[in-house]
């Protein structure tokens, strides 16, 4: 069983990169992308996205790509420091 992921001050996983953010609106403006320091923010950013009806949020964390659905999940049972 792997150990419970730990949040650091700052609020990002202890030891992981930045979260980027992709998405497709119905607009043709195009699609979007954004960087966030901690996974808490690209969580927020990917609600926001989802919100505005963007067809499509993924984003990359972890070296995974994940819906934002998936990405949520991995947020249930982070604890922070």
């Amino acid at each position: 069983m792997d150990p419970e992921p730990v949040l650091d001050a700052s609020g990002a996983m202890a030891g992981k990169s930045k979260c980027s953010l992709y998405s497709a609106s119905r607009i043709p403006a195009g699609p979007m992308k954004i960087t966030t320091a901690t996974r808490k923010a690209a969580l927020e950013a990917a609600n926001d996205f989802l919100n505005l009806k963007m067809l499509f949020v993924t984003i990359s964390a972890d070296g995974r790509m994940y819906t934002a659905e998936e990405f949520a999940t991995t947020m249930e049972g982070v604890r922070e420091r």
